[in-house]
């Protein structure tokens, strides 16, 4: 019987089917064909078996019609693909770096199923043998439904993917891997948080600049930004032999928004993409250009021109995180007029900005007190009133 609505679609797909295997599949069911369809040499014949199609040229040509009950006729010709791009070379990273493959599952058992068959697929007798590492990783993560019962493991190698895997199916430890059950069981939303200054570290992008082509790519697109804005290379930076990370707020604060760019977009390459960018201080530029409210050359600028004008106020201010809530922190700081609370990070984490001698003495009080102190990695006081001369001309300069 005819497909009514669905008969032009199904003719579609059907040609498209032909083109793809070469075949044309049998008619069915034709007991008493029409008159015009018999004799020696009829001019359409009805293929009764599955018959090898016979192209006229290099490419498969097929015809669909569709004649539809109102009167609406319609025809399609399909063409069969050929791909005559010569082969893309394959991308080899400059230093091959570690993967990193997550599975999940609805059990712990299922999880330990499917581990074992992954490894059998990253084994030497397995398909997955002459796939790329990255692409059996990235759709793992993609394209698979996410389960409570998780699973990661890291490797440079499939045996090295492999072997791990082997030991968590088989509940054995591992430094390279785990096992784990999600505890939560709302929607999930990825959010990338981007910290403030005082993170940076001697040695920090180094092997991400070596092995994954998408940290590369994006630092040295920040690279060139911030050498139109300030005239020095933060790659240069982060690759030289030196004996400790430069201290300056107009050093630290491009490559620390560098990196953290940079990172965003290797996580993005794993196939991690966020729904929430949040920033915090000076990672509020970061998170501005990874969400898009920013182009990255705006927030080069922005990061740029901010941490040149703040060299101005640099030596004169300090920072200080203390284990305290923030009414705790202003009760300990009410008869300091030098310092005030800069950052409320938690109800038990507080920030303090100001001179760095009245901090000092007050780090004193509160350690013989018992209460955590640390120094901030900075030599500026960030959101205090050290940094209200700044203002005018910063909104000047943007």
């Amino acid at each position: 019987g005819h497909a009514e609505a669905a008969a032009g679609i199904a003719g579609l797909i059907k040609a498209v089917l032909i083109a793809r295997h070469g075949v044309i599949p049998a008619s069915l069911h034709l007991t008493d064909p029409h008159p015009l369809l018999t004799g020696e040499r009829p001019a359409v014949s009805v293929v009764t078996e599955n018959t090898p199609l016979d192209k006229a040229g290099p490419q498969a040509l097929l015809g669909v019609s569709s004649f539809g009950l109102s009167g609406t006729n319609a025809h399609v010709v399909v063409g069969e693909f050929v791909d005559d791009r010569p082969p893309a070379e394959p991308v080899v990273p400059a230093v091959p770096g570690p993967r990193l493959l997550v599975l999940s599952a609805r059990s712990a058992a299922a999880l330990r199923r499917l581990a074992a068959a992954y490894a059998d697929h990253l084994g030497p007798d397995g398909a997955g043998r002459d796939q790329a590492l990255a692409d059996i990783c990235a759709t793992a993560a993609t394209r698979r439904d996410a389960g409570p019962h998780r699973l990661w493991a890291t490797g440079t190698s499939h045996d090295e993917l492999a072997d791990v895997l082997r030991a968590l199916a088989g509940g054995e430890q591992s430094p390279h891997g785990g096992v784990g059950e999600a505890g939560f069981s709302g929607p999930r939303r990825a959010v990338f948080v981007f910290s403030g200054q005082g993170s940076q570290w001697l040695g920090m992008g180094r092997d991400l600049l070596a092995s994954n082509e998408a940290f590369r790519s994006t630092l040295r697109a920040c690279d060139q930004a911030i050498r139109e804005e300030l005239g020095w290379s933060v790659e240069e930076l982060l690759t030289a032999d030196a004996d400790r990370f430069p201290g300056g707020v107009e050093i630290v604060q491009p490559a620390l928004w560098a990196v953290q760019v940079a990172l965003a977009a290797a996580w993005r390459d794993l196939g991690v993409a966020p729904e929430v960018c949040v920033g915090h201080s000076m990672g509020e530029v970061a998170a501005a250009c990874v969400s898009g409210a920013l182009s990255l050359r705006d927030a080069a600028a922005v990061i740029c021109r901010r941490s040149r004008l703040m060299r101005r106020v640099a030596g004169g201010g300090a920072m200080l995180v203390v284990e305290l809530s923030a009414d705790r922190a202003r009760e300990a700081v009410s008869r300091i007029p030098s310092v005030c609370v800069a950052a409320e990070n938690s109800p038990t984490c507080t920030v303090l900005a100001g001179d760095p001698e009245a901090l000092a003495e007050l780090t004193a009080r509160l350690e013989a007190d018992g209460v955590l102190c640390r120094l901030v990695n900075v030599d500026v006081a960030s959101h205090s009133p050290q940094m209200r001369p700044l203002h005018s001309e910063l909104a000047a300069d943007l």
